[in-house]
């Protein structure tokens, strides 16, 4: 007895119909994603893995994904860079009567530029 094991082709660019729905499954994820990033302006890298969290995007839905939230003028940001602004605003509002804020100029003998936070609160 021989066996024979059954191979399954795929031609480049054609998907079955289980890979077709799928693909749309992911796309309205990802439809779902720019929007509530537009309603914010902002969304973490946590909050789009959370949105796909056991989807598996093709490259090109990746780009699409980056390039619609930049063109929807959507800030893709860091939740560690948010806690740092959370601990320099919680500093910041610890202030009674005044608040002075140094930097330095130059550090290790490159120039060094205040913390971005600071550039924040300036505008």
């Amino acid at each position: 007895n021989e066996k024979h094991e059954e191979k399954k082709e795929f031609e480049v660019g054609k998907v079955d119909a289980s890979s077709a729905a799928y693909i749309k499954g992911s796309d309205e994820r990802i439809a779902k994603i720019i929007e509530q990033g537009k309603s914010k302006g902002i969304i973490t890298y946590k909050e789009i893995m959370d949105a796909l969290d056991d989807v598996i995007l093709r490259p090109e839905q990746i780009e699409h994904l980056y390039e619609s939230l930049e063109e929807s003028n959507v800030d893709v940001i860091d939740e560690d860079i948010e806690e740092e602004r959370r601990m320099f605003y919680v500093a910041v509002t610890r202030a009674r009567r005044y608040l002075d804020i140094y930097y330095v100029k130059e550090r290790h003998g490159k120039v060094a530029e205040p913390s971005r936070f600071v550039a924040e609160i300036m505008s």
